[in-house]
C-alpha cells in the first residue's frame, strides 16, 4: 500500500511502526541486470540521486579510507561512513550515473555486500479519536473511570495475571544510557524534567541544523516517555539519548538509520564503558540483510537492541530488523492479554508487551499526553525493563539481558504468549509438555529462499503412491525471503518434489542467491537452486499400505473410531499458496510452535531458553537457514560473490491454536 509521507498532525496515527519500502522495487522488475548478491541495476531518474549501501570485505583497512577510494573510482559522493557497524559506507550518485556505478560497486573486489538505499515511511492502520490530551491531569480525568495508573501497560508488567490492580512499580535504571532511534525527543516535556535527558554528546541528529532534542512528529517523544518518563515510564534514573533519524513526516532512509546505529555503538564502546540499551520501533517491508547486519554488529559490540515486531499481522521473520537473531523482538498485546490484531507474530518474536492504547508523553506541549497503539508502543516497555536489568547486573552481556527478560515473562497457558514482566516478581509458569511424535509417517518440510523475481518461482509436492498433490505453491510474492512450508505426519510413501522457474534461469545465481531444500524428518534429502526451468527429486518408497491410501474418508461409523489416523498430529489440510490467512485467532501463540513441530535436535540460529551456553531461537529449528557449501548456491564461474552474512531467522508458518511447547526457562550467558 502506498502511503503519503505528508501526514496531518490533526489526524495522527494509531499504529506506530516505521516501515521500510523499496520504492524502486518496480523498477527492479523491469530492468534485470546481473548484480552481486542478486541486486538489480535499477533505473534511476535523471533528476534524482540514488544511494547504495556497501560493506567492505577487508576489515583491516579503515572503512573511511576504503570508502574514499571507492567514491573516487566510481564517481560517488560519500553520505555516511559506518566505521562501528557494517565496516562500510553509503555512496550517492546523480541520475543515470547510478547505472554505471552499481556495476562498478558489485565488481569491485573491495565490496562484500551492496544494497540500494530504501525509503522509510510511517505506516498506520486507523485513526484514534480523542487521544491527545492538553495536560496530564486531563488525561488522568478521562482515564479515571478505567484505570488509576497513567497507562495500563505499566500496571500489567508488574503482575502475573489479570485483573489489573492499579499499581505501578517503577524500576531503577541508574547508570544506563537508553538510545531512542526515532524522530527525536521533545526534551522540554515535564516527563523528562528531572535529569532524564542524557549528556550532550550522546545525542545525534541526521539532519543538519536540527536539534536532536526536538521532535516535530511525536513518535520519538511517546517512545521515550514509555521507557523512562517520570509518570509514563517503566524505569527511572536512566539517561535518555535522542538519535534523530526520522523527519517531521515520519520519513527517512535506511542509510540514515544505520548511521544512527553507528553513532550508538560509537558512544557505547571503547573508553566510555557505558551500559547501553537502544530502542528501534522500526520495521521494514521485507527482510533486509544489511539492516540485520548493522543490528547484529551493534549487539556484538555490547549494545542491547530492542526492536518492534511490526504491525502487518504477518510472520515477523519476514521483516527487518525483527528477524535479526540478536535483537530482542517485541510483539504487542491488548489489555485483555491477547495478541493485538495488528501485531506481527512467529518464531522471531522473543517477547510480547502491552501495545494497544498506550498513553505516554506527546510533543505538542510540556504537559501533553497521547494514546496510541502499535508494536512501537510495546517495544519501549521491554526497553525500560532491559535498562533496569542492565543497571542491576552491569556484568550482563546483551544475550544475558535478553534471557533475563524471557525467563521472567508470564506465559499465558491458553495461547502460549509470553508477556514481559519486571524482573523482581515471581510468577508460576505452566509446565512444558513434550511434543507428540509422528511414529507412522513422514514430516516433510520445503524451504525456499526466493531471488529478486519471486513470481517466477513455484513448486509442487505429489504423493506418487496415491497420485495426490499434497501441496503446491504457484508463485511467491516476497523477494529475497526465506519461506518454510511444513507438512506434518504424511503417510509413508514415495513423493516427488518439483520446483519450477518460468524464465528458465533458476533461483540462483543470476538474479539473486535463491535456494531450496527438501527435508524429511529433519534431514535434508535435496537442496539446490541452479536449475533452469525445473528440477525434481524423488524420495521415499511406496509400500502396499501406502498404495491404498488415496484420500482420507469423509466420515466414520459413529460406533467405531478409526485406529489408523493419529488424533493429534494428522493435519487437516495443506497450504496451496504463500498467502497467509487474513486473520489469526487471538488465542494463538505467535512465539511457539505446535506440539507437532519437527524434532528439536537440529542446530539452530536462535537458541531455546533451556540451553545454558548459547543464545537460542524461540522458533522451531526446522525453519533455520542451513549452512551449505558455496558451490550449491554459487556455481563456479558465477559473477556473484558470496557475501559474508550472519545467521538469520527464517519465516515460520502461521501459529495454530495448538498448545505451545516451551522449555523450562534458564538463564544463558551467551546469545548467538
Amino acid at each position: 500500500m502506498m502511503l503519503s509521507s505528508h501526514l496531518s498532525h490533526n489526524h495522527l496515527l494509531s499504529i506506530f511502526a516505521i516501515v521500510v519500502t523499496a520504492v524502486q522495487k518496480d523498477a527492479a522488475a523491469a530492468n534485470p541486470v546481473d548484480q552481486k548478491n542478486g541486486l538489480r541495476r535499477l533505473t534511476p531518474s535523471v533528476n534524482k540521486e540514488t544511494t547504495y549501501i556497501v560493506s567492505f570485505a577487508d576489515k583491516e583497512i579503515a572503512p573511511a579510507k576504503q570508502c574514499a577510494a571507492l567514491a573516487k573510482s566510481t564517481g560517488g559522493k560519500i553520505r555516511h561512513v559506518f566505521d562501528h557497524v557494517l565496516n562500510g559506507c553509503s555512496l550517492t550518485y546523480p541520475g543515470v550515473q547510478a547505472h554505471v556505478a552499481v556495476t562498478a560497486l558489485n565488481d569491485s573486489p573491495a565490496t562484500n555486500v551492496v544494497e540500494i538505499n530504501q525509503q522509510v515511511f510511517l505506516a498506520y492502520q486507523s485513526e484514534q479519536e480523542n487521544n491527545i490530551f492538553e495536560s496530564t491531569s486531563q488525561m488522568m480525568q478521562v482515564n479515571a473511570a478505567v484505570e488509576a495508573a497513567p497507562s495500563w501497560g505499566l500496571d500489567r508488567i508488574n503482575q502475573c495475571a489479570l485483573p489489573l490492580d492499579n499499581v505501578v512499580t517503577k524500576q531503577d535504571a541508574s547508570g544506563v544510557k537508553v538510545f531512542v532511534i526515532d524522530t527525536g525527543i521533545y526534551a522540554q516535556h515535564e516527563e523528562f524534567a528531572n535529569g532524564a535527558i542524557g549528556p550532550d554528546d550522546c545525542h545525534f541528529s541526521i539532519f543538519p541544523g536540527e536539534n536532536a532534542l526536538t521532535d516535530g512528529h511525536g513518535h520519538g517523544t511517546h517512545v521515550a516517555g514509555t521507557t523512562c518518563g517520570a509518570q509514563f515510564g517503566v524505569s527511572s534514573n536512566c539517561q535518555l539519548c535522542s538519535v534523530k533519524v526520522m523527519n517531521v513526516n515520519g520519513g527517512g532512509t535506511m542509510s540514515d538509520i544505520i548511521a544512527g546505529i553507528n553513532h550508538v555503538v560509537a558512544k557505547c564502546t571503547g573508553a566510555s564503558g557505558a551500559l547501553c540499551v537502544a530502542n528501534m520501533s522500526l520495521v521494514s517491508m521485507g527482510y533486509n540483510e544489511i539492516f540485520n547486519m548493522a543490528v547484529t554488529n551493534a549487539v556484538t559490540k555490547g549494545v542491547v537492541m530492542v526492536v518492534a515486531a511490526g504491525n502487518d499481522n504477518q510472520d515477523a521473520c519476514s521483516y527487518s530488523p525483527a528477524s535479526a537473531t540478536s535483537a530482542i523482538t517485541v510483539g504487542s498485546t491488548t489489555i485483555d492479554d491477547v495478541r493485538s490484531s495488528f501485531s506481527n507474530w512467529g518464531s522471531c518474536i522473543d517477547i510480547y508487551a502491552p501495545g494497544t492504547d498506550i498513553t505516554s508523553s506527546w510533543y505538542t506541549s510540556p504537559t501533553a499526553a497521547a494514546t496510541y497503539s502499535g508494536t512501537s508502543m510495546a517495544s519501549p516497555h521491554v526497553t525500560g525493563i532491559a535498562a533496569a536489568i542492565r543497571s542491576a547486573n552491569p556484568s550482563f552481556n546483551p544475550a544475558q539481558v535478553r534471557d533475563a527478560i524471557v525467563n521472567s515473562a508470564v506465559v499465558l497457558p491458553t495461547s502460549g504468549i509470553n508477556i514481559a514482566t519486571i524482573d523482581d516478581i515471581s510468577c508460576t509458569r505452566p509446565p512444558t509438555s513434550a511434543p507428540t511424535p509422528c511414529t507412522n509417517g513422514m514430516d516433510i518440510e520445503i524451504r525456499v529462499k526466493t531471488d529478486y523475481y519471486p513470481t517466477e518461482t513455484g513448486w509442487t509436492l505429489t504423493n506418487k503412491c496415491s497420485g495426490t498433490v499434497i501441496s503446491s505453491i504457484p508463485k511467491y510474492t516476497n523477494y529475497v525471503t526465506m519461506h518454510s512450508h511444513t507438512m506434518l505426519c504424511q503417510p509413508a510413501g514415495e513423493y516427488v518434489f518439483t520446483i519450477t522457474d518460468r524464465q528458465n534461469d533458476g533461483i540462483c545465481c543470476r538474479y539473486g542467491s535463491g535456494s531450496y531444500e527438501v527435508l524429511v524428518n529433519g534431514s535434508i534429502v535435496r537442496s539446490g537452486g541452479t536449475f533452469r526451468s525445473l528440477e525434481s527429486t524423488t524420495f521415499g518408497i511406496c509400500s502396499a499400505a501406502s498404495v491404498l491410501i488415496t484420500e482420507p474418508p469423509t466420515s466414520y461409523p459413529t460406533s467405531v473410531q478409526p485406529t489408523n489416523l493419529p488424533t493429534s498430529e494428522q493435519p487437516t489440510g495443506f497450504p496451496t499458496t504463500t498467502e497467509l490467512p487474513t486473520s489469526i485467532p487471538t488465542t494463538n501463540s505467535p512465539t511457539v510452535q505446535p506440539t507437532t513441530e519437527l524434532p528439536t535436535n537440529l542446530p539452530t540460529t536462535k537458541a531455546p531458553t533451556g540451553q545454558p551456553t548459547t543464545k537460542a531461537p524461540t522458533r522451531s529449528p526446522s525453519t533455520r537457514i542451513p549452512t551449505r557449501s558455496p558451490s550449491t548456491r554459487y556455481p563456479t564461474g558465477s559473477p556473484t560473490r558470496i557475501p559474508s552474512r550472519n545467521p538469520t531467522r527464517a519465516p515460520t508458518q502461521k501459529p495454530t491454536t495448538r498448545a505451545p511447547v516451551k522449555r523450562a526457562p534458564t538463564r544463558k550467558p551467551i546469545r548467538r
